[in-house]
């Protein structure tokens, strides 16, 4: 009877160490380059005052967020929306100093002093925000930071009304108190950080047609005149957003690193100084891909969208040329590819001096703390506490 006990016993035991070994598990990964928290994970207030005033805008790495507030939406689809969990606030006090701002055209008044105003949108989703409260909360965080700057994409979203949009936004917003004094409303499309200290720099992703394409412009660079701020497109910019399933996710990683690569080789070498970045991590899929893979996934390679969830397996083992910057673990004898978000790629990357001098701006989603250090750090001596204090 023991006997047969301990024999059926050890085959069940066989039976469920094979069942582990067969069947896909994930590698737990909290990850300080990726966070899902709504509070600031760490404290950089004051990060660009200690930089040297004459710094240009194309020679600074800047961290900024995608889609900065999109928080809310509808139940089913609250994962494909939401690109960010901490508030304005937390995210200026973290150190993010680029915002994607997309504004909607609602109401639209007719006389004297009665513009309209915008709200924030996603798509056809209210944030339950409107760019008042956005440049309010801006406004208060620079007049106790007097030596940062904010940069602001301001986009038209969910309407198509150019010209109310422009009218609105100088009439209710550039020209208006409180915020006509904090807007920066210089020439330059390359300024020094002394020109941009203590102001909002609006990126104008609106009124294009004052903005002919800088990257292949059908007139020189120099005869360009936005009439708010600096030229979106007069950056070079990465925003393969796009990602058509999750084994697609290395496609997207190697346009980021192209252009980390673009941003600090020229740099390097001398060549396009001027010349400005912005690189996007973040993404989402298709209706060809019935919405995968999320953004949160897109950022962290998790099963989950929390901070600490376990980092998800590919199909594809003992393939060592098989996205080769993505992660490995052995698991039932065999050595498991698993995926790697975009926040971590790119952390590692400027970690192992892939990217070291410049990477221009990083646009992400669900930024953690090592990434935005990682980031601010590049224009740090290395020498610096801050710089001394991430992971190696």
């Amino acid at each position: 009877m023991r006997s047969s006990l301990k024999s059926s016993l050890q085959v069940s035991l066989i039976s469920l160490i094979l069942i582990f070994s067969l069947t896909p598990v994930s590698l737990a990964h909290p990850h300080y380059t990726y966070s899902h928290e709504e509070r600031a994970m760490t404290a950089n207030p004051n990060w660009m005052s200690v930089l040297p005033d004459s710094v240009r805008l194309s020679e600074l790495s800047i961290p900024g967020t995608h889609e900065s507030l999109s928080f809310y939406g509808p139940a089913p689809i609250i994962n494909l929306v939401r690109t960010q969990r901490m508030s304005l606030v937390s995210q200026l006090e973290s150190g993010i100093r680029v915002f994607d701002i997309r504004c909607a055209v609602v109401d639209v008044r007719s006389g004297p002093g009665l513009p309209g105003y915008f709200n924030i949108y996603h798509g056809d989703i209210f944030q339950k925000e409107h760019f008042g409260g956005v440049l309010d909360t801006v406004v208060k965080f620079l007049r106790n930071h007097k030596r940062e700057t904010v940069l602001m994409r301001v986009k038209e979203e969910k309407t198509d009304r150019p010209g109310d949009f422009e009218t609105i936004f100088r009439d209710t917003y550039w020209n208006k108190a409180p915020y006509k004094d904090f807007m920066w409303k210089g020439t330059d499309q390359n300024p020094t950080l002394a020109e941009m200290r203590g102001k909002i720099v609006i990126l104008q992703d609106f009124a294009r047609w004052q903005c002919p394409n800088a990257q292949c412009p059908s007139e020189p660079i120099s005869s360009i005149h936005p009439q708010y701020g600096i030229c979106y497109n007069s950056f070079v910019d990465q925003d393969k957003f796009q990602v058509l399933g999750r084994e697609a996710l290395y496609d997207k990683w190697e346009w980021v690193k192209k252009y980390l690569d673009h941003a600090n080789f020229g740099f390097d070498e001398g060549r396009h100084r001027d010349t400005k970045f912005i690189n996007y991590l973040s993404g989402v899929g298709t209706t060809q891909t019935l919405g995968e893979p999320n953004p949160w996934f897109v950022v962290s390679g998790h099963q989950g969208p929390g901070t600490g969830a376990e980092r998800l397996r590919t199909k594809y083992w003992g393939l060592p040329n098989q996205w080769p910057d993505f992660p490995r673990d052995t698991v039932g004898g065999r050595e498991w590819i698993y995926y790697e978000g975009t926040n971590t790629l790119v952390y590692d990357y400027i970690r192992n001096g892939h990217a070291a001098e410049r990477v221009g701006i990083i646009m992400t989603d669900f930024p953690g703390k090592g990434l935005i250090e990682r980031i601010i750090c590049i224009n740090y001596p290395k020498t610096d506490p801050l710089c001394q204090r991430l992971p190696k």
